[in-house]
């Protein structure tokens, strides 16, 4: 069975998201997203920052940013 769309990776980027501001006192995120994955770092409130580039061997990514 398939985890898409149960929300899991949502509840996981976001208790990172916490952990990040508890343990490192972090006031930005900053990742690296495959094309592929950009509507969902969006709608959790990431912002891209740049244009693509591509990271040999894996693909099309994006720079991301949140204010945590």
């Amino acid at each position: 069975q398939s985890s898409r769309r149960m929300g899991l990776a949502a509840k996981v980027l976001h208790t990172l998201e916490e952990k990040a501001k508890e343990v490192f006192s972090a006031k930005i995120g900053l990742l690296q997203a495959r094309e592929e994955a950009i509507q969902f770092y969006e709608s959790a409130g990431w912002t891209v920052i740049d244009q693509p580039y591509s990271i040999p061997n894996v693909g099309l990514h994006r720079s991301m940013m949140k204010i945590l």
